[in-house]
């Protein structure tokens, strides 16, 4: 499904359409068993449950019999106590880069909702990363590597710069179309702080532009081809062609993106960061891709 499609089908299908496509996606159980007497629970049409539905035992020996459970039982759909069809929405609009401002009136969800939300999918997105860690470049290809100053809080009206900055370390590869791209909050730009993250990314043989920051010559040192462009003559050199616009165009991205997300605390920078990661690397493939984080 298209983007819209997706939108429209969380908008209007009806409830049986929307659950059993959650079934096929394995992010509702598509069977549940009693767990009073182990026997398969039957699907029951329940008005006030959610998406109209609920488990029921049937089993006339149990002594639980007729007791319900859940359709969300066990599933990430019931980490937030609302209807499935909102929360997926919500879900929705997250990895669409909406502000919440504007989720909270699309949905008429209240903005503690949304925040539990937004943590849950950046914890999946998290723990995604952590098994399935991004490394870029290889033998013969170029990396741009760079810091960028990132702000995240709104210029005060009188001019002041923002005091809640922090830099992030980016990574650019270039042999992919647009450049697939890693960024992380750094404390520090010194060489013991970016060349273990750099190392720990960018694969052995790649050849890697950077500009003439200090913190970077121990880099031929680490089984890479290093070199560096002075960009205080050039943004490209006229002479071997080497330059860093690539990263600086992902930065552009970052900064972007930052900046829609209207603030972030300190202590969750890197998780933003995560956040943009997963949408720059899914694109208009982030929800489905997200569904296969929560499978049950």
């Amino acid at each position: 499904m298209r983007q819209f499609e997706i939108l429209d089908f969380l908008t209007s299908s009806e409830d049986t359409q929307l659950y059993n496509w959650l079934v096929s996606k394995n992010v509702l159980k598509e069977v549940v068993n009693c767990r009073h007497c182990g026997i398969l629970m039957t699907l029951k049409k329940k008005d006030k449950s959610y998406l109209q539905k609920t488990w029921r035992c049937m089993n006339f020996n149990c002594i639980h019999y007729e007791s319900t459970s859940s359709i969300l039982k066990d599933s990430f759909l019931s980490e937030v106590k609302i209807e499935p069809r909102v929360f997926l929405k919500s879900i929705f609009y997250i990895l669409n880069n909406t502000q919440l401002v504007d989720i909270k009136r699309f949905l008429n969800i209240s903005y503690k909702s949304l925040k539990n939300i937004k943590k849950l999918i950046t914890n999946k997105i998290k723990e995604f990363f952590g098994c399935n860690p991004i490394r870029l470049g290889g033998d013969g290809i170029i990396v741009h590597v760079d810091e960028t100053m990132l702000s995240h809080a709104v210029k005060s009206h009188r001019g002041r710069v923002a005091r809640n900055q922090s830099w992030a370390l980016t990574i650019v590869d270039t042999s992919e179309k647009p450049g697939l791209g890693y960024c992380q909050i750094v404390d520090k730009r010194d060489s013991s702080t970016l060349i273990p993250i750099i190392s720990r990314i960018v694969r052995p043989g790649s050849i890697i532009h950077t500009d003439e920051w200090k913190a970077y010559i121990k880099l031929n040192q680490s089984n890479f081809d290093h070199k560096t462009i002075r960009h205080k003559f050039n943004f490209v050199d006229p002479i071997t062609g080497i330059h860093t616009q690539n990263v600086e165009s992902f930065n552009n991205k970052l900064k972007l993106f930052i900046k829609n997300q209207r603030g972030c605390k300190a202590d969750s920078r890197n998780d933003l960061c995560n956040l943009f990661l997963f949408l720059d690397h899914y694109k208009n493939k982030a929800f489905l891709k997200f569904l296969e984080l929560i499978i049950v």
